[in-house]
């Protein structure tokens, strides 16, 4: 429905900015709700700390947390799939898959060749079921794997006997799942589908504590962009419209994401609001005191290396603005 940015370097105070778009967006009726996202290795602790300058900005020792939630991208499928039965059914555990993985690789040993004989070494099928789970994540099928080029390398031909027989050991094993009829359980995916079923005009989504997302958490995201108003909060210096930033740029994973989305937006004619940008951070008085000190008292009390250092520095550029 609608897109807006929030941008600043790490010495802006994003957080408060984020509650002041919050508190806006609740005090607008009464059924507005406000879900923030955030990375799941610190969920717990931003949630507490939300939900508590919420309170101080609200003014009251206890705040209604009805309206307002802090998740990662899997609680909330949790949260919102909770009460229906599209996570039930013949979910794959991680032993079920270890053990259809190991009939996979003693059936085909003959056809295998730079993973032939593995199957005995320790650790080698859950490092299977690691990267079988990266693939899901990232959306790449077993018939992704493979190097499209007729001239190899020595090292690319082993890299190409490599995704070959990872190609059909995940085919084979994708095959015996449906055989089966059992599945890995793409929370996600599971749950964009079912928001594409529910009306959330009324629920503001603000985004914070990430520089880049996975396949699936933003194709969740493309997915907000059409249900509710989003908020992206970035560490970025500026906007990035028109392409991506350099590689070596410091903020290069950031301003790639800002690109990406944007596009998304315009491709799908989703409002994009006029970026907005982190405040100053609240400094403490006593820092306060200390940054205000005049230039004309520091003077005094240079030592002679640093008044050496900063003449010299000071002679280097006049004479650069001579020659200008």
């Amino acid at each position: 429905m609608t897109l807006q940015f929030i941008l600043g370097t790490n010495r802006k105070d994003h957080r408060a900015t984020l509650i002041a778009e919050a508190m806006e967006w609740l005090a607008q009726e009464k059924d507005h709700q406000v879900f923030f996202l955030v990375p799941n290795y610190n969920k717990f602790e931003q949630e507490q700390e939300i939900l508590a300058q919420l309170r101080k900005e609200n003014g009251k020792e206890t705040f209604s947390t009805t309206n307002v939630q802090v998740f990662s991208f899997y609680r909330l499928a949790w949260y919102l799939l909770a009460q229906t039965t599209l996570l039930s059914g013949n979910e794959l555990s991680e032993a079920g898959s270890a053990m259809i993985l190991r009939q996979i690789l003693e059936k085909n040993e003959e056809k295998l060749t730079i993973f032939r004989g593995e199957i005995n070494k320790k650790g080698f099928i859950q490092q299977l079921q690691d990267l079988y789970n990266e693939m899901r994540v990232g959306n790449i099928s077993p018939s992704d794997l493979v190097l499209f080029k007729e001239e190899r390398t020595p090292k690319e031909e082993d890299q190409q006997l490599k995704l070959k027989d990872l190609q059909l050991i995940f085919s084979e094993f994708e095959e015996e799942l449906m055989k089966r009829a059992l599945k890995f359980e793409d929370t996600l995916t599971v749950l964009a589908s079912y928001m594409k079923t529910l009306d959330m005009e009324n629920v503001k989504f603000i985004i914070s504590g990430f520089s880049r997302l996975n396949a699936q958490e933003y194709n969740f995201l493309k997915l907000l962009l059409e249900k509710g108003h989003l908020v992206v909060d970035l560490v970025l210096d500026r906007p990035y419209i028109a392409e991506m930033p350099e590689v070596l740029t410091l903020f290069h994973e950031t301003g790639k994401l800002y690109f990406q989305l944007i596009t998304s937006a315009k491709e799908r004619k989703v409002p994009v609001f006029v970026e907005k940008y982190a405040v100053d951070r609240a400094l403490p008085p006593a820092l306060q005191s200390v940054l205000t000190v005049s230039y004309t008292h520091l003077r005094a009390h240079e030592t002679d290396s640093y008044l050496v250092c900063r003449l010299l520095l000071e002679k280097k550029k006049n004479q650069k603005l001579r020659m200008i």
